[in-house]
């Protein structure tokens, strides 16, 4: 009974062992997101390994990337997308929570308007089956301050933790 019982759980944590890792390095935050049948994104790209996997996961059939940044070359997140067909009416309406966003559209033509707090830029685009890319930039005194992407955040924790002590010595 011993035995059984240690071979189980030596098992067992083998198992959780060889599958933590997979998880953990797996650990990215990409949307993905089925409108309808014919209508899908994916959204994300915070962090080389983040854009890495969604770059693999983009020959799966997206036909159309969208990239957001402001023109020092500084990348955006948090854009509301929306995507209309060439007779006007809205086929995919998103949030893009990373500087990347990709969409798989039926062949045809298409206007992208993609806002960022307010101020909103727009372009066309022609879906034939290849995948296309649009880049939409945006004047840094337009956008303000850009939102914090992983570096900026981390140096934002860490700088956070760095507080000033008073100064504690006495002078006599």
């Amino acid at each position: 009974m011993k035995r059984v019982l240690l071979t189980i759980l030596a098992g067992t944590a083998f198992a959780l062992w060889s599958i933590v890792p997979l998880v953990y390095s797996q650990g990215f935050i990409i949307h993905e997101e089925a409108v309808d049948p014919n209508h899908k994104y994916m959204s994300g790209g915070v962090g080389v390994e983040e854009r890495n996997a969604m770059e693999a996961q983009s020959a799966k059939g997206y036909d159309l990337k969208l990239v957001f940044a402001i023109t020092p070359g500084n990348y955006l997140s948090f854009i509301d997308v929306r995507i209309n067909d060439q007779s006007g009416k809205q086929v995919l309406s998103a949030q893009s929570n990373g500087p990347w966003f990709y969409a798989d559209l039926p062949k045809g033509s298409y206007t992208v308007v993609a806002d960022y707090e307010g101020n909103q830029k727009s372009q066309k685009v022609t879906v034939d089956g290849s995948l296309k890319q649009v880049v939409f930039h945006w004047k840094q005194d337009l956008a303000g301050e850009p939102k914090a992407g992983a570096s900026e955040r981390k140096q934002a924790v860490t700088g956070a933790a760095k507080t000033e002590r008073p100064n504690r010595s006495t002078e006599k």
